[in-house]
């Protein structure tokens, strides 16, 4: 198989996810802010997501929980993104420049984001189970998983500005 159509089916599988990430991300947010207009709120049964006894424990707790998992849906689709982009534009023929340098550093900003918004869920969901409070919720919080594609993407974006700086001193000697 080509490598062009290795990138081409990378950006369908990419675009599907970001879909997919924009809709759990739109639905959180649409969850929180229509509970602020109706008293009991949205059940999210599809998603795993039952956050209702947490909107009778205290509507505030139920914004930043709410808007931290939305945050973290954001991040993912963000990053996906960018990837989106990467793959599209990425040359094969002249892969060191400035603009992948650039997407890599970004997807290694957002995946970090995203990580530090999974700890703050965690860290937060664990606090409120303390309070007595059943979230219902199997979110999967691989916090650990975007703190190595954050360095992992850092890494090679570094090898990439690397790249661009031996491709311009080999361009100066020839």
């Amino acid at each position: 198989m080509k490598t062009e159509n290795i990138f081409i089916a990378l950006t369908v599988l990419a675009w599907i996810m970001f879909v997919g990430f924009c809709i759990e991300a739109g639905v959180l947010a649409f969850n929180v802010v229509w509970s602020w207009f109706i008293e009991h709120g949205m059940n999210i049964k599809s998603m795993g997501i039952e956050l209702r006894e947490l909107l009778s424990f205290s509507a505030w707790h139920h914004t930043v929980f709410g808007s931290l998992l939305t945050a973290v849906a954001i991040f993912k689709a963000l990053l996906l993104y960018e990837g989106i982009k990467l793959t599209g534009k990425l040359s094969l023929q002249q892969p060191f420049s400035e603009w992948v340098t650039e997407r890599l550093k970004r997807m290694a900003d957002y995946a970090w984001q995203a990580a530090v918004a999974s700890i703050c869920v965690e860290i937060y969901a664990e606090w409120l189970k303390k309070q007595t409070i059943t979230l219902g919720i199997s979110f999967d919080n691989d916090w650990s998983g975007f703190l190595l594609l954050a360095g992992v993407l850092y890494v090679i974006a570094s090898i990439f500005q690397r790249g661009i700086q031996m491709q311009q001193e080999n361009e100066l000697t020839v």
